[in-house]
């Protein structure tokens, strides 16, 4: 979980405008997820093993996609992954999630549809709702984990990881903030001498 802002650098431009909340580079990809929430039609899905889903709410955010509650009209809920436009990580992410099969700690991988195929070019990836997201714990919790909450956290996470690697996948987002909420980063010390190289 992320918490570092953006810093500009000197003499260089601001950073580009983003929406309040939302993992999006620019004004207009921003003002296109609130479009996605705000109106009340259906995904335009192109599979019938799925009811009509429409989204509802955000829940969080990626490296390349925002994550929106995604409902049906028999209160069954999803977590839906939005790419505005053609995305190959997401694309390697379902791969990923079909090799995994739903295996503890991953949702199930229920419907990919990739950008040009239906929902008005979007990139989508559908899966079960696991639960909470753990933004929203960490938030009702006081932005604050106590110690058997972050040990739990973490051996998670290094099961997840575990995992993936046993299939083969290296995940280089391993920074402390992307999971462990209670953890911050120590600041560097200035002025110390790093050791020459071993010979």
């Amino acid at each position: 979980l992320g918490w570092g802002r953006r810093r500009r650098r000197r003499g260089g431009p601001p950073p580009p405008a983003r929406g309040k909340g939302l993992n999006t580079r620019d004004a207009a990809s921003a003002a296109a997820i609130r479009r996605l929430l705000s109106t009340r039609a259906p995904l335009a899905l192109d599979t019938a093993s799925l009811p009509p889903i429409r989204l509802t709410s955000r829940l969080g955010e990626g490296r390349f996609g925002d994550v929106l509650r995604g409902e049906s009209d028999d209160g069954e809920s999803f977590a839906v992954k939005v790419a505005l436009r053609p995305n190959s990580r997401l694309r390697l992410e379902a791969d990923i999630l079909r090799s995994l099969g739903g295996a503890a700690g991953f949702p199930r991988l229920l419907h990919h549809q990739r950008a040009g195929d239906g929902g008005d070019g979007l990139e989508l990836l559908v899966m079960e709702l696991l639960g909470r997201p753990l933004q929203s714990e960490w938030e009702a919790a006081g932005r604050r984990f106590d110690a058997p909450t972050t040990r739990s956290v973490c051996r998670s996470a290094r099961a997840c990881l575990a995992r993936l690697h046993a299939l083969g996948y290296p995940i280089g987002a391993q920074r402390p903030q992307a999971w462990q909420p209670a953890a911050r980063r120590r600041p560097a010390r200035r002025g110390r001498e790093r050791a020459p190289p071993a010979r």
